[in-house]
C-alpha cells in the first residue's frame, strides 16, 4: 500500500472517530472484520487468503470485495481505528489540559488510572496489536504511520505528565524517559507475562496495578537500618 493511500485512512479514520454522528456498520461488515481479525493473528497478512476470511465469515467473497476493494483496506480498517483509540486523549484534547489534570492527582492515583485503563485497552484488542507489531516489522509505512502519527505524541505527553509530577516533588529527579520507560515496561511486561504464563501469575489485575505502581515508586530494596542509626 502506498503511503498517501495510508496517510488518507488516517485522515479519513481520525474524521469518523471524532464525528458524534457516525453511522454503525452493517452486521456483514463487522463479521468480515472480526474473521479478518482472526485469521490475520493465525497466518499473518501475507499468509492470509479473502477466501479464508469469506469463508470464516459465513460471507460470499464477493462480499468482501464489496466493502474493501483490497486486501490491503481491510488491514488498515482494523489497524487504524485501534491506533486512533490510544491517539484519541491527544486529538480530543489539548495537550496542556491533559497536564493539568496530572497535577491534581497524586503519582500514586495517576499511575494506577494509566495502568488500568492502558491494561484494558491492550488486553481486549491483543489480536489486532499483535497483527500491528508483526506487520509493521516488514512495512514500511505502516511502521512510519505508528511511529509519526503516535508513538512520539504519546511519548511527549508522557513525558509532559512525569515533569508535572517532578515539579509537584512526587517524583525523584531522575531523567524523565528513564522513568516513563520504567513505566512503560511494567505494564507491556506484566501483560504479556499474563498472556503466556496466566497459571504461574494468576491474580487479579485491579490489585496487580496497586502492587506495581507501589514497585515502581518505592523500589524493592528493604528498608534496613544504617549503621548510624544503630
Amino acid at each position: 500500500m502506498r503511503s498517501e493511500d495510508i496517510e488518507k485512512f488516517w485522515e479519513e479514520s481520525v474524521s469518523k472517530e471524532l464525528n458524534e454522528n457516525k453511522k454503525e456498520s452493517g452486521e456483514k461488515y463487522k463479521r468480515v472484520l472480526n474473521a479478518a481479525i482472526k485469521i490475520f493473528s493465525k497466518r499473518g497478512f501475507a499468509g492470509s487468503r479473502t477466501s479464508e476470511i469469506a469463508k470464516e465469515a459465513d460471507v460470499a467473497e464477493g462480499t468482501i470485495f464489496r466493502y474493501f476493494p483490497k486486501k490491503e483496506d481491510i488491514l488498515m480498517e482494523m489497524i487504524i481505528p485501534l491506533v486512533i483509540k490510544f491517539y484519541r486523549p491527544i486529538l480530543l484534547e489539548k495537550n496542556r489540559k491533559i497536564l493539568e489534570k496530572s497535577k491534581k492527582e497524586s503519582i500514586t492515583e495517576l499511575l494506577e488510572t494509566i495502568f488500568k485503563e492502558r491494561y484494558h485497552l491492550i488486553d481486549e484488542n491483543m489480536d489486532i496489536l499483535k497483527i500491528l507489531c508483526i506487520e509493521a516489522l516488514y512495512n514500511k509505512d505502516i511502521r512510519t504511520l505508528f511511529t509519526e502519527k503516535i508513538s512520539e505524541d504519546i511519548l511527549n505527553l508522557g513525558l509532559g505528565v512525569v515533569e508535572a509530577q517532578k515539579e509537584q516533588g512526587e517524583v525523584r529527579d531522575i531523567e524523565s524517559k528513564q522513568i516513563l520507560r520504567a513505566g512503560m515496561s511494567m505494564l507491556i511486561g506484566y501483560i504479556l507475562l499474563n498472556r503466556f504464563v496466566p497459571s504461574f501469575f494468576k491474580s487479579e489485575p485491579e490489585e496487580d496495578f496497586k502492587v506495581l505502581v507501589d514497585i515502581l515508586i518505592n523500589g524493592i530494596g528493604s528498608k534496613k537500618e544504617t549503621k548510624s542509626e544503630k
